[in-house]
């Protein structure tokens, strides 16, 4: 598994970025396997997997091999 050393922060940021964007009641475990999903570079499945892929873009955590 390709985890950065602070993913549990990583992992409450996203979750707490999408609570605010409207996703109240979200859970932890919902968004870290979203993370991991897109640390090991699998296709986004659901709105989720694209707003949590998104953001490990945006602030440049994705590593090369799971970027398209």
């Amino acid at each position: 598994m390709n985890r950065h050393p602070n993913y549990r922060e990583i992992v409450k940021a996203i979750q707490a970025n999408l609570v605010e964007f409207g996703y109240g009641g979200l859970r932890e475990d919902t968004v870290l396997a979203s993370y991991d999903k897109a640390m090991a570079g699998e296709k986004p499945k659901g709105i989720i997997d694209m707003m949590t892929r998104s953001q490990l873009e945006q602030n440049g955590l994705l590593p090369e091999e799971a970027q398209p």
